[in-house]
């Protein structure tokens, strides 16, 4: 922990987790075979850590797992190997374009799949590329996507900025607003004796800060000045390229 580093968000180990434990519990796929294809990086071990704490405790099959080089942009080998493997439940590690491709991959040899994605696939650029594939895939995220805390978000960004900057509007903006509402809250309790040590001082008290929902509440008393770990469940509708809330916020991280 570094003293001045205060950190919001969840690790991508719990969010493919947090995923595949409601396909599992709650979407039931039948004779399910797990899988996963993830980048062959740092990036890719923590999505893989997920997938393997999921295999381990839910007991189910682990198809295959397949790693890709950064930057690959044609998939159809490794589709190939997923489908020969019989996956129907699958770990997309890829991002953006990466992820989009892989889907329509999968969608060319009409596999029949449910599909945990990375939080990046929640923004408006991705959904665009990734939706024609027709998958209703899955995503974990620590920040809110489509409620009463997102509609007033728009509302202030209406307000205050332009028709280009609500459009833009994605799950970073909420982050970097959320960020900034702390920080503030932290400086204000300064004063006007305002140092870059009182305010990690007061940072450090931060204790249920209410985001209005944005994210769950933000703590940072605790020894890795880490919050906003909770994650909700999201689910696509590629046809409207809208997601409903499976689940709310959910806090997937493994016991101590």
């Amino acid at each position: 922990v570094r003293p001045t580093v205060f950190t919001i968000g969840a690790r991508y180990q719990d969010a493919f987790y947090g995923q595949l434990k409601y396909i599992h519990e709650h979407l039931e796929p039948k004779d399910p075979v797990y899988g996963i294809i993830r980048q062959d990086d740092d990036f890719g071990v923590t999505v893989e850590g997920g997938y393997d704490r999921a295999i381990k405790e839910f007991g189910v099959k682990d198809g295959i797992r397949l790693k890709y080089k950064r930057g690959t942009t044609n998939f159809s080998a490794e589709v190939i190997q997923l489908r020969q493997a019989g996956v129907n439940v699958l770990v997309n590690g890829g991002i953006i374009a990466g992820a989009a491709n892989i889907l329509s991959e999968a969608r060319k040899l009409g596999m029949d799949m449910q599909v945990a994605a990375v939080w990046s696939e929640d923004m408006p650029l991705s959904v665009n590329l990734t939706a024609p594939a027709g998958y209703p895939y899955l995503v974990a995220d620590y920040v809110a996507l489509n409620d009463e805390a997102t509609d007033a978000f728009e509302k202030l960004v209406a307000k205050y900025g332009t028709p280009e900057d609500v459009q833009a509007i994605n799950r970073y903006s909420y982050l970097s607003y959320v960020g900034i509402k702390v920080l503030a809250k932290a400086m204000e309790g300064c004063g006007k004796e305002l140092t870059r040590a009182c305010t990690v001082e007061q940072l450090r008290k931060i204790k249920d800060f209410d985001t209005g929902g944005l994210t769950a509440p933000i703590s940072f008393d605790n020894d890795k000045q880490l919050s906003g770990t909770a994650l909700k469940i999201y689910q696509l509708d590629p046809a409207t390229k809208k997601f409903k809330t499976l689940q709310d916020f959910t806090d997937f991280s493994p016991a101590e």
